[in-house]
């Protein structure tokens, strides 16, 4: 593109040419340094508007009438740029922004622009995917607006609210000449409501500045009002409630920090000691063996207290008789007594209970083998110490001097006595 060339035009048509927003840097430097040039056709492209730099230059340029850009890829974001040039562009009449998929978005941005643009006449928003939100915003825009007459909104999704919305707005817009829903959601009743507000002799008599506005319109701008108060609201109370969220990260976050240089800090003083400690290698080992010394003594004491445990049960097991030991015991007795019965008739009886002739038992040997708990004698002896016969104590003396007298070998023939002995071998001494 020859800038010298198009800076002199007064229409630019650059029409299917598979533009992007990078190729209309000249048409851009065009629009802000032309003093002539009226109409821009940018139709069947595919710009977007992404950069900005076209509706920067739309903005700043006072001689362009008619912006035609059909049947691109404007988009809501791309419709919100193009508004918010329109608010300070004074000399655009004619706007076309048919097959560009603005939205609802895009429709309630420029409607914005037209409840305060007092310059645009015709605006063109066929097939932009827009529903019955968008068309209520262009009918309140409508309320405000007194130069559109011509707002084309055929080929969208417009229902019955949407519609109905529109045709309380031209009831009070008086500027409006033409408004086509064709195509559209909503029903034909309303579409031929709409057309005869539209024809109305009254509508054009009076002036739009002295009416006011319907009830109706009144009733569904407060209530819209209301909505967009409570998202507000809503959206103020999210960011709230964000914020405390990031203050507890913060906080949660400082707390960490000041943990984490606690331990930093313990760190390097565990470090400065041990470097304190590995300056003296022989202290260091003295105190690694004292450890390991406390560590034997404390195995070694664990060790004897389960010597002296397993000592303990041994003993107890060998000094407890079987239970069947019993029998043997009531034997011996019996043989005591009964010798003890023969001494008391006068005769000496040198014979056990079972028949057989009694032995002389050293008092030594019968201690090893017999343990005596307690000592109760009555018993009749012979034989002497001294080479003479002594005359058989009686009970009393028995019971006192018995114990002394048995200090060497007697034959012994009859006792009462409480005894615990151990193992066979006691037991065979004493039968």
């Amino acid at each position: 593109m020859n800038f010298d060339r198009l800076v002199k035009q007064r229409k630019l048509s650059l029409v299917g040419r598979n533009l992007t927003d990078a190729d209309l840097a000249t048409v851009v430097a065009v629009l802000r340094q032309s003093a002539v040039v009226e109409e821009l056709n940018l139709m069947c492209n595919r710009l977007t508007l992404a950069d900005g730099a076209l509706a920067a230059a739309i903005a700043t340029n006072k001689t362009l009438k008619v912006l035609g850009l059909y049947n691109n890829a404007i988009g809501p974001e791309g419709a919100q740029r193009l508004a918010v040039a329109l608010k300070t562009n004074a000399s655009l009449e004619q706007l076309a922004l048919e097959g560009n998929k603005i939205g609802d978005a895009g429709a309630e941005a420029l409607a914005n622009t037209l409840a305060k643009n007092s310059k645009l006449s015709s605006v063109v928003l066929r097939n932009n995917g827009i529903g019955d939100r968008g068309a209520r915003s262009l009918a309140n825009a409508l309320l405000f607006n007194g130069s559109v007459r011509v707002l084309l909104l055929g080929e969208n999704a417009i229902g019955n609210a949407g519609a109905q919305r529109l045709a309380d707005a031209l009831e009070y817009n008086s500027t409006v000449d033409q408004l086509a829903l064709d195509n559209n959601a909503c029903s034909a009743i309303l579409e031929r409501r709409l057309q005869s507000v539209l024809s109305s002799a009254s509508r054009k008599s009076n002036s739009q500045a002295g009416r006011t506005l319907p009830k109706s319109i009144v009733d569904a701008l407060l209530d819209e009002k209301a909505k967009e108060v409570a998202e507000m609201e809503r959206q103020i109370a999210a960011l709230m409630e964000t914020n405390e969220e990031k203050d507890g990260k913060i906080a949660r976050r400082d707390r960490a920090l000041v943990e984490t240089l606690a331990k930093l800090e313990a760190a390097e003083g565990r470090a400065s000691e041990l470097e304190k400690r590995a300056a003296d290698p022989v202290e260091l080992l003295a105190e690694f063996l004292a450890k390991k010394d406390g560590e034997i003594a404390a195995l070694r004491s664990a060790l004897a207290e389960k010597s002296s445990m397993a000592d303990g049960n041994a003993r107890r097991t060998t000094m407890d008789p079987p239970a069947t030991e019993a029998d043997d015991l009531e034997k011996v007795v019996a043989s005591m007594e009964a010798a003890s019965l023969a001494s008391s008739s006068g005769e000496e009886s040198a014979y056990s209970s079972d028949g057989s002739e009694a032995e002389d038992v050293p008092i030594e040997e019968l201690q090893g083998m017999v343990h005596v708990t307690s000592v109760s004698v009555e018993a009749s002896w012979s034989g002497e110490t001294d080479g003479s016969e002594e005359e058989a104590p009686g009970k009393e003396d028995q019971e006192n001097e018995a114990p002394a007298r048995l200090g060497g070998t007697r034959k012994v023939l009859g006792t009462n006595a409480s005894v615990r002995y151990a193992g066979n071998a006691g037991r065979k001494a004493l039968a």
